[in-house]
Formats: structure tokens, sequence, C-alpha cells
């Protein structure tokens, strides 16, 4: 009888040792997950910067649209006659439109990605509380084992 309470002892220590074991990893794992977490809030500013510079860049270039079609309007009712360089004109004005639609494009991109980094950050500190939670019980089931 004293040597199966001895082996069910050893058994519970060897037990309570791999609990503890994987309670550590679980901490470590959220840690790391914090860290990650850290990085991605980070990335997430930085996307934040480029997309306000991307929104300056976006008035700086259509406060010089609004610029050029004026100064084209006034050329055109100044000059009808000078065909030639109205066209140069509105080809560049054509041109300067598609850079706006490719810079458009752009920025919805980066603000999907904005979104998509968020919601990564908020799914990761869910799980990191999860994470953390469940640590915290085990530790006091192991606690509850301690001889």
């Amino acid at each position: 009888m004293a040597d199966e309470i001895s082996n069910l002892a050893s058994q519970s220590s060897k037990a309570v040792e791999e609990i503890r074991n994987v309670v550590n990893d679980l901490i470590a794992n959220a840690e790391k997950s914090v860290e990650i977490m850290n990085e991605i809030n980070v990335s997430v500013d930085q996307q934040d910067i480029t997309l306000t510079n991307t929104k300056q860049s976006f008035q700086n270039l259509y406060e010089r649209l609004n610029n050029c079609v004026t100064s084209v309007e006034s050329v055109d009712t100044m000059t009808n006659s000078i065909e030639g360089q109205r066209s140069n004109v509105t080809n560049a004005l054509s041109f300067l439109n598609g850079l706006a639609q490719d810079n458009a494009a752009v920025a919805e991109e980066s603000s999907a990605m904005a979104t998509e980094l968020s919601r990564i950050v908020e799914d990761s500190s869910t799980i990191v509380t999860e994470l953390e939670s469940k640590a915290n019980l085990l530790l006091e089931n192991v606690h509850q084992f301690h001889v």
C-alpha cells in the first residue's frame, strides 16, 4: 500500500511538473503574442502616417489639378487659334487624371490594409487575453496539487 501511495505521489509530482511546463510555455507564447501585437500596432501607426501623407498629397494634387483646369480654360478663351498647344495641355491633364486614379487605387488598398491590420490586432488582443486567463486558471489548478 505504501508503494502505491509512493507511486501515486511520484506520478502526481510528474504531472504537476508537466503542467508547470505547459503553463510556462503558454505564458511565453502569450508574451510573444503581446510583442507581435506591439509590432502590429507600430505597423498600423506607420500605415496611418502613410495614409495621412497620401491624403495630403491628394489634396495638393487636387489643388494643382484645379489650377491646371483654370489655366487651360483661360488659355482656351484667350487663344482659340493655338489648338496644338491646347491639345498638349489636355493630354497633360489626362495624364494627371490617370495618376490621380492610380493614387486613389493605392489609397483604397492602403485603407483596406489598415483595416485588416486593425482587425488582426483586435483578434490578437482577444486571443492573448484568453490565453492569459487560461494560464492563470491552470496555475491555480497546479497550486491545488502542490504537496
